[in-house]
């Protein structure tokens, strides 16, 4: 997609939030306690479809703004809807969100993004996995391309912590807290869902059928998870403890 078309997306969108032009999804928490209301702030105004198990919005922890949401449950998780906003084709991207986990189990989901392709073919899945304390999984090209970054420390229980996925030009890295893993993931020629527009799904994986079958959510607090359709970071960085970067 280009930019110009990007900008004219971002341009025809319904939401109202103080974030740029590149930012295509931005799910806030900063609300009151128990409230199980999900919006996407961005211009886009993405439909939260399916707020699943009992995630709700908490304000005894939080990173920013009066409260995070909290998936303490296996079967918690947020489905937005299919978009062509996050259909990133070869271009840059940036996937980040602040979390604290109150457990970690391997094979713990944080997020996926995923068009119910045939066999999840190339390109067709970005999906980021808990392995250990210094190894994350993500699928990425397809749901069974598993690279792994690998950390000095990745996450810890009970401690914020700010996580970026990242493609800049032709490789994907991850950051932990504004550190990029030791092994990058060669992305040259992969072409993000050109097979059809992706859904968004954060915490619980879901099937093709939009159910919930698998409980295996990493359990905690999230916090600001934004998506943008450029490399917010192209090195190391010090994460904000405010607004994510391009934001009022």
């Amino acid at each position: 997609m280009s930019n110009a078309s990007k900008l004219m997306m971002a341009a025809a969108g319904q939401g109202g939030a103080a974030t740029d032009e590149n930012t295509v999804l931005l799910i806030r928490s900063d609300t009151t306690d128990g409230s199980t209301t999900f919006e996407d702030l961005s211009s886009y105004g993405h439909t939260i479809l399916q707020p699943r198990g009992t995630v709700d919005h908490q304000t005894e922890q939080f990173k920013m703004g009066a409260s995070s949401f909290l998936m303490d449950s296996s079967s918690d998780g947020l489905v937005v809807s299919a978009s062509s906003a996050f259909n990133f084709g070869t271009g840059d991207f940036t996937i980040e969100c602040w979390l604290r986990p109150t457990a970690t189990a391997s094979n713990d989901w944080m997020f996926e993004l995923y068009n119910f392709a045939g066999n999840f073919a190339a390109g067709q899945n970005i999906s980021v996995l808990y392995e250990n304390s210094t190894r994350a999984k993500a699928n990425i090209a397809n749901r069974y391309n598993t690279h792994v970054f690998i950390f000095t420390n990745w996450l810890t229980v009970n401690t914020w912590s700010h996580v970026a996925l990242v493609r800049y030009g032709n490789y994907v890295n991850l950051y932990h807290n504004g550190v990029a893993a030791s092994n990058i993931y060669n992305a040259t020629g992969v072409d993000f869902f050109s097979s059809g527009d992706p859904y968004i799904v954060i915490g619980n994986r879901t099937n093709t059928t939009l159910e919930w079958p698998y409980n295996n959510v990493l359990p905690g607090y999230y916090d600001e998870f934004k998506v943008s359709n450029i490399a917010r970071y192209t090195g190391n960085f010090t994460p904000s403890s405010n607004y994510l970067k391009g934001e009022t």
